[in-house]
């Protein structure tokens, strides 16, 4: 039986959220690095029948700097995902990403 493109593309939206949410979340701000550094910096190739293949890099979890952007993105995912499956975990995230976002970077200045 051939999986419908709705049900493919929804699986497949999971995993990059789950991905994000495991991957680049900085458990001590709840908001998303920049990127995935790698724990080691040497990427290695292998051949197969004459092609050449990147070999698995263990990135080792995020890194770099922490944006807005990548958040929102986040919020967005949630928000969709909710929308789509009505699973209560991502509106649970959804709050709590946005929560976390407007703590980390927002600032409330006094009036000079």
């Amino acid at each position: 039986m051939t999986k419908k493109k709705s049900d493919y593309y929804l699986d497949f939206a999971r995993k990059v959220y789950k991905w994000q949410l495991t991957t680049l979340r900085d458990n001590g701000t709840g908001v998303f690095w920049d990127a995935a550094w790698a724990s080691t910096g040497d990427i290695t190739y292998r051949e197969i029948d004459g092609v050449k293949y990147r070999v698995h890099l263990d990135v080792g979890g995020g890194g770099g700097d922490k944006w807005t952007y990548n958040t929102g993105v986040m919020i967005s995912g949630a928000a969709d995902l909710y929308r789509v499956t009505g699973e209560q975990s991502y509106l649970t995230n959804l709050t709590d990403i946005s929560s976390k976002a407007h703590t980390a970077f927002t600032s409330i200045r006094s009036e000079e």
